[in-house]
């Protein structure tokens, strides 16, 4: 199977979708695809395509106006009424939009990272579909929609979300007798291959036997970063430009006894006043050989670079900023390979914390072991993953 592929990205931020459609990308190309990007950020493209010509690239159909929930946001179904999932006729409009994208690139393959409404659009359009994601913002067929917050209260909430959600779906798209079938919203995730780049302790879904994980390969186009040169412990710190709080974190890793390394592209005015024991950088970088240096990681909670510290045997210390980010740090801390900033309740400076967390030995030993009973379940080759799946497409 070769010919034409469509990439799509439309909810969520940051890089890491962004990184996850390269890698996928990379793979296709080698096989004889012509790759399209239809993505929610175009900024961003340029960091990590390289070779940014080889690829068509498009603005993917996103929903502009800010709706305010009256409470926090606490599944897919609340997540989708802010994203133009309210009425019938703004969800029909999307919809269109996604199928005019479908029309303008005639593809063979559609490659879904968190695009429910491009797979809404696609939903038994004939098109072999493969989903990649992370494993929360990626739904399983015939499960109802899980709760992104503990609690009997939430579940209940969600169930009720689910049915008015479908009930909204069926109206928007009443024509289409295959769309008035589904039982669960999560049915227009059924597609050839779905392949989760995240440990399974991180999947809010029990998945079909036919999914597979496989956590991304480094970014090895990107530039080389080092360490400071000498036998302190390492911290490197990765963030990205929506956290607030720069200044004083600086601050704060300024009184650890470690070099620091921060990663934070898009960051203005503060990289000249890195010097001595830290290094800023504000632009993407090859964050392997960092993360196989380092003694600890802090970050706000994205997957990828969770699971690479991880693989490092490295514990993780989590900033989170969104839900999904507090999901995934709320697992380190029960596992008790990370530190969840979100579910402390004390006032320990952030610089004691940072040497505490250093000098903690069954923190690293915790993470070894959460890696290697994760680790027997992630299939080893991503690019392997790639190819099993288009053979199951028909390649």
């Amino acid at each position: 199977m070769t010919g034409k592929a469509l990439l799509t990205w439309e909810l969520g931020a940051g890089l890491g979708h962004l990184a996850c459609l390269y890698a996928v990308s990379r793979e296709l190309q080698q096989k004889g695809f012509q790759v399209c990007l239809a993505v929610k950020d175009v900024s961003g493209v340029h960091h990590l395509f390289t070779e940014v010509a080889q690829y068509k690239l498009l603005q993917a159909p996103v929903w502009l106006p800010k709706i305010r929930m009256q409470r926090p946001v606490s599944s897919m179904a609340d997540l989708l009424l802010t994203k133009g999932y309210l009425e019938p006729p703004s969800l029909n409009s999307l919809v269109r939009a996604w199928r005019s994208v479908f029309s303008l690139t005639q593809p063979d393959l559609i490659v879904a990272n968190y695009s429910p409404t491009a797979l809404l659009a696609s939903f038994a359009s004939g098109i072999p579909r493969m989903v990649v994601g992370t494993g929360i913002g990626e739904l399983a067929p015939g499960q109802p929609l899980a709760p992104w917050k503990a609690g009997e209260e939430h579940l209940q909430r969600v169930r009720w979300q689910e049915q008015e959600l479908l009930k909204l779906v069926k109206a928007a798209l009443k024509s289409e007798r295959e769309v008035q079938s589904l039982a669960y919203f999560s049915d227009i995730y059924q597609c050839e291959a779905t392949i989760l780049t995240c440990l399974p302790a991180f999947d809010l879904y029990e998945r079909s036997p036919d999914v597979t994980y496989a956590l991304l390969p480094g970014q090895q186009q990107l530039p080389a970063a080092s360490w400071p040169d000498n036998s302190e412990a390492n911290v490197l710190v990765y963030l990205p430009t929506s956290f607030r709080q720069v200044e004083p974190l600086l601050a704060e890793l300024a009184r650890v006894k470690a070099n620091t390394v921060i990663v934070c592209p898009g960051l203005k005015g503060l990289p000249d006043r890195a010097g001595g024991k830290c290094k800023i950088y504000n632009y993407p970088v090859d964050m392997e050989p960092l993360m196989a240096a380092a003694d600890l990681f802090i970050s706000h909670g994205a997957m990828a670079s969770t699971c690479s510290a991880l693989r490092y045997g490295v514990p993780v210390c989590v900033l989170p900023l969104h839900l999904e980010n507090n999901l995934i740090g709320s697992v380190l801390e029960k596992s008790g390979a990370g530190y969840n900033m979100a579910q402390s309740s004390s006032d320990e400076p952030f610089s004691r914390l940072v040497e505490r967390l250093l000098n903690t030995d069954r923190l690293k030993t915790n993470c070894r072991e959460f890696w290697l009973q994760q680790s027997r379940d992630i299939a080893p080759d991503f690019s392997a993953c790639i190819g099993a799946a288009l053979h199951r497409l028909g390649a």
